[in-house]
């Protein structure tokens, strides 16, 4: 038996930021581990200047997902004015009052709408915090947490909870009680698309897993102050178990 963190990630909206050119900004079609490891860090207070406490995180946890509801893609054409050059103000208002010169700004934001996501930790190492720690933020944060975007809150509570199971397939599968207050249209699926890192910890795939294909996702933390981002080995699968 091992110990996972598991807890849930639904809102109205949500973008999980992916490789952002010119003025396109699309999203994930699930959280990345970078997303996780800021929603994390916030939670815990810990502010994006910290490299050190950042890279613990991102270390010293492992991270599955399972999509319960894809959602729906949103895309916002938005416009922006911003001030022209290097000059810094305190607030967004003296900003806009006292510029010289405003430029705007075009682009195209992605959004997944109505989007239900269950996410599984367990740690790797000492780096990073308790499992226990995490759960205790995820239910009183100190920064206020958001799905991706700070317009995207959250529409349902983390629920954090901490579970003991042999693999993390079976953690994930283990009813969150929250799915009752979903709207209908939100209702999950017995089949469970899953993602994992590395190889599934503890041991191998269970047998309810059917493990599809590995790939590379570029979003394992470099540097947070520099927003860098590197690859990491993914795994896809689906569970063939009946989820209550």
């Amino acid at each position: 038996m091992a110990e996972f963190l598991v807890f849930d990630l639904y809102g109205p909206l949500a973008s999980w930021g992916d490789t952002a050119v010119g003025e396109q900004r699309p999203t994930r079609p699930r959280p990345s581990k970078s997303a996780l490891v800021g929603l994390l860090a916030g939670t815990l207070g810990i502010e994006r200047q910290d490299e050190e406490a950042h890279q613990a995180l991102n270390r010293g946890l492992g991270l599955a997902l399972a999509v319960r509801s894809p959602g729906k893609p949103l895309t916002d054409y938005h416009t922006v004015q911003m001030p022209h050059g290097k000059d810094r103000y305190a607030t967004r208002r003296e900003e806009m009052v006292h510029s010289k010169r405003l430029n705007t700004v075009l682009s195209w934001r992605t959004y997944l709408g109505e989007a239900l996501f269950r996410a599984c930790l367990w740690q790797r190492g000492d780096a990073a915090p308790e499992l226990g720690r995490l759960a205790k933020a995820l239910q009183r944060p100190v920064f206020c947490p958001y799905l991706g975007r700070k317009s995207c809150p959250p529409g349902l509570p983390f629920n954090p909870r901490i579970v003991q199971a042999e693999t993390m397939a079976l953690a994930l599968t283990q009813d969150s009680g929250q799915e009752d207050f979903l709207p209908g249209f939100v209702a999950p699926t017995g089949n469970m698309e899953m993602y994992w890192e590395g190889r599934t910890l503890p041991g191998d795939p269970d047998p309810g897993v059917e493990a599809v294909q590995r790939m590379s996702s570029r979003d394992s933390l470099l540097s947070r102050r520099r927003w860098q981002f590197t690859a990491r080995t993914e795994n896809q699968g689906y569970t063939r178990k009946e989820v209550s």
